[in-house]
């Protein structure tokens, strides 16, 4: 019996860890690529690219990813070629050889993405992603708090049954 409670520990032990770790990561990464990227919006440089290609990528659950690649030269010569995804909606609006308006950092032009559709500027996403990740992190965080728990109740008991 004390073997199958403590592979139910270590499986817990194991969720616990996951969900913690997921979770952090959903939190703490969707509120700092919407920092970024509105930061970006608010003090970054414009330009005018061209669109490179267009790519539709599909994935293993039938769904399609639209890809742009867009190039784009800085008043001082030097040229960049970035990609990007984007909703299908602002995707389909572009053409190969046309225009994207895009927005950059101006120390690492390297960091941008077109203004339309390009970035993750909606407060709206970056609460939720904060709010689903801090559900799963505490979750996550009071399965471990049990597991720690009983693995501590349980040497007590056996101490206390040795002496």
């Amino acid at each position: 019996m004390a073997e199958r409670s403590d592979e139910g520990l270590g499986i817990a032990a194991v969720f616990g860890s996951l969900f913690l770790a997921g979770g952090g990561l959903l939190a703490f990464g969707g509120w700092g690529a919407w920092d970024r990227d509105s930061g970006l919006l608010d003090h970054g440089l414009r330009t005018q690219a061209v669109v490179v290609a267009l790519d539709r990528i599909p994935d293993a659950l039938g769904d399609t990813s639209h890809l742009v690649r867009y190039r784009f030269t800085l008043p001082d010569g030097r040229v960049f070629e970035r990609q990007r995804h984007l909703p299908a909606t602002d995707w389909r609006a572009l053409q190969v050889g046309g225009p994207v308006t895009v927005v950059y950092q101006a120390d690492d032009p390297t960091q941008g993405y077109p203004l339309k559709g390009g970035g993750v500027t909606s407060p709206a996403a970056a609460w939720l992603a904060l709010g689903m990740g801090g559900l799963l992190a505490a979750g996550g965080g009071a399965l471990l708090v049990v597991v720690v728990h009983r693995l501590f109740r349980r040497v007590r008991q056996r101490s206390a049954g040795a002496g």
